[in-house]
């Protein structure tokens, strides 16, 4: 199986989030004051990891062992949390457990939107392997939009794009 590593997830989701609040007006993210763009950066980072808590060796899974553990054994990989339903739900739940941990009620939308986003990019990047995903789970069909072999050079490649498309979406857009 081809894997798109957690840092060029991570790369992906910030630059997919900075053009999406900087040009849709809707979403009423405003990337110029500072503690929104950490509160964003956060949460895009964090979106951007989440759907490989489906794997045991991913990046988030190794921050978060037991729960990591739980989902790598009841989900497959690129199943539920790499589909539209689980994306929602993902999301969904989150909301819920930032009400609980009595999260500042100003910053939960932001923290949401930003999760959501990052997990969108995750997907949309791992669509482009090969293997792609089950977008439109609980269907086990896998949909794929490019056959791009992920990892070395061309990895590196990808992540300094996306670097360059957050820094100028923050800078320049």
């Amino acid at each position: 199986m081809v894997r798109v590593r957690g840092k060029t997830h991570i790369a992906g989701g910030i630059a997919l989030g900075y053009l999406a609040f900087k040009n849709i007006d809707i979403l009423n993210v405003n990337l110029s004051d500072e503690k929104t763009f950490l509160l964003a950066t956060a949460g895009l980072t964090l979106g951007a990891l989440l759907p490989d808590i489906d794997h045991p060796r991913s990046t988030i899974t190794n921050k978060v062992k037991p729960i990591g553990y739980t989902f790598s054994i009841v989900f497959k990989h690129r199943g539920f949390t790499h589909s539209l339903l689980g994306s929602i739900i993902m999301t969904f739940l989150l909301s819920i457990l930032f009400a609980a941990l009595n999260i500042n009620k100003a910053a939960i939308p932001i923290l949401l939107k930003s999760i959501y986003i990052g997990i969108i990019s995750h997907i949309l990047l791992d669509m482009l392997t090969p293997t792609g995903v089950c977008i439109l789970y609980p269907s086990n069909k896998r949909y794929s939009i490019g056959g791009f072999r992920i990892g070395g050079l061309g990895e590196l490649i990808l992540g300094f794009i996306f670097l360059g498309i957050a820094y100028y979406s923050v800078y320049y857009v």
